[in-house]
């Protein structure tokens, strides 16, 4: 029994010591300093804040930031001023000096004893690029520690601190956004087999994005449904018969910019079979404001063939999902067309 206790005692032992020389560790690491990396174009003013993690010893800094005045400078006359983690103390002193490619910051909360400096963002720096500074241009925020003070107002010697220094690296202005989405209807849901039937088909292109903003290049591409023809008389003017893709349409449409929308008609002829519905869809292509070329699929929409004919069937319906439709061969081929449709298209605007 006393043999059992003492291990007890002695695993109790080492456990209190580990915690304590975790906690003389902890006490042990020397306070941190940081700056981000950002970007920024030309002219911009551009908030960075000084990160600070405290050791819970100090309770007034003296710190450089050096810089390549070429790249940035600070531009407001508060250059540095106090960060959100300072909104718990009731007096803070923040001062600078401002030399050729050099900030000096200075805090502190007036006569000791003081409370600690708490973790966080504790200073916040206005920094502005230069607007003669070319894009691609970066210039380093390069910290060094000139002297620490303890909440007892006694300098900390040697003013020791672990720093991490930013950047900021000159960019062009962002790009504009552009958004190009496809929707598809058609004019009815049911027709009669057998019957030689019209369906108009009408595509409704929506931009959306930043003011101004435009999609280029814009082309909708409808590969019809098996057995149609298209109706070139009927349909509106920008959309033609394509040479070459297998029973495909497309339709120039050429731009699309933020907040415009644009409505255009396809027309066909086709005379239903029974129990194999019409299914249909279209793609959009279009290039984005950096250049980048953007595919978008339409919903689908499915137009049903009544059972019987001479307009049996009774009753109205509502456009379906494809993953209603009949795994039946036709069907199958229909949904493969689209695919070969546009590896040919491809192709054929390459070489115009």
């Amino acid at each position: 029994m006393h043999r059992i206790l003492r291990i007890v005692n002695v695993s109790v032992l080492v456990s209190l010591l580990l915690l304590l020389s975790i906690d003389a560790a902890k006490a042990q690491l020397p306070p941190a300093f940081s700056l981000p990396n950002a970007q920024a174009e030309p002219g911009e003013l551009i908030p960075v804040n000084l990160d600070f993690s405290n050791d819970g010893q100090v309770g007034a800094i003296n710190i450089n930031v050096e810089f390549d005045p070429n790249v940035v400078f600070f531009c407001s006359f508060f250059d540095a001023f106090r960060g959100p983690a300072l909104d718990g103390l009731p007096v803070v002193n923040i001062s600078t000096i401002l030399t050729n490619g050099q900030l000096i910051i200075s805090l502190d909360q007036g006569p000791a004893p003081v409370s600690p400096l708490p973790d966080g963002e504790i200073i916040t720096i206005n920094t502005c690029v230069n607007g003669s500074a070319q894009v691609g241009n970066s210039t380093s925020l390069d910290i060094s520690v000139n002297s620490l003070t303890d909440t007892n107002g006694q300098d900390i010697l040697p003013p020791v601190a672990d720093t991490t220094s930013g950047s900021i690296t000159v960019v062009n202005e962002p790009p504009q956004v552009i958004d190009v989405t496809i929707n598809k209807s058609a004019d009815t849901n049911r027709i009669d087999p057998g019957i030689p039937s019209l369906i108009a088909y009408t595509i409704t292109l929506e931009g959306s994005g930043d003011p101004g903003a435009q999609a280029t290049a814009v082309e909708v591409t409808d590969a019809l449904p098996l057995g149609s023809s298209f109706r070139d008389d009927l349909s509106s003017p920008e959309c033609e018969q394509l040479i070459g893709p297998l029973n495909t349409v497309g339709c120039d449409v050429g731009t699309v910019s933020a907040g415009e929308e644009i409505t255009f008609d396809i027309v066909i002829s086709i005379t239903g079979q029974q129990g194999v519905d019409i299914v249909n869809q279209a793609i959009v292509d279009y290039l984005d404001e950096l250049g980048n070329p953007i595919q978008k699929d339409s919903n689908t929409v499915t137009v049903r063939v009544r059972s019987g004919g001479g307009g049996g069937g009774g009753g109205g319906c509502t456009l379906t999902n494809s993953s209603n439709v009949p795994n039946s061969m036709a069907n199958l081929a229909i949904f493969l067309i689209p695919g070969l449709v546009m590896i040919i298209r491809s192709i054929i605007f390459k070489k115009k």
